[in-house]
């Protein structure tokens, strides 16, 4: 195997790497199990194939690929939300990454990282103040190395029907 590769933006030819990288990382991080039907899993690839499909050429997701002579063998992106501002960020702009996945092959040579360094620098270029992610604990020195730092007061809840007090 080659070590050459180059990183780039995605576009709407790269949707069912894009696609096909998103579905493997949530088989990695366990949030698709062996459980999960069929028809559960379907869903969910025509999930991700719309949510690309309507928000990459709108510019709402803004994805970056590695590519090895042809294959794409990473990808990563960015989520924009513009919330109100704030002390530290007066525009309010920011920016979650997101599907950042390497295939296991290509893993430890760099490629995340150069993915990284590209949605930093778009990043930086449209005025985002704040990005934040979830980290496995396996990338977390990639995402150290650019710079983020960890922060442990987030919480979640999610709404999955009408709850009773």
């Amino acid at each position: 195997m080659s070590s050459r590769f180059t990183v780039r933006r995605a576009d709407v030819g790269d949707l069912d790497a894009m696609v096909r990288m998103r579905i493997a990382l949530l088989r990695e991080v366990g949030n698709i199990t062996v459980d999960m039907s069929q028809h559960e899993l379907t869903a969910l690839i025509e999930a991700h194939r719309l949510y690309f499909t309507n928000n990459l050429p709108a510019g709402k997701y803004v994805g970056f690929v590695a590519d090895a002579d042809g294959r794409i063998v990473a990808t990563g992106g960015l989520v924009f939300l513009e919330r109100p501002p704030y002390n530290r960020n007066l525009t309010g702009l920011e920016a979650y990454v997101m599907s950042i996945y390497t295939v296991p092959e290509w893993r430890g040579i760099g490629v995340a990282t150069a993915i990284m360094k590209e949605l930093l620098a778009f990043a930086r270029q449209a005025s985002v103040k704040r990005v934040w992610l979830h980290a496995e604990p396996e990338a977390k020195q990639v995402y150290e190395r650019a710079g983020f730092v960890c922060k442990n007061s987030e919480m979640e809840v999610l709404l999955q029907g009408p709850r009773r007090y």
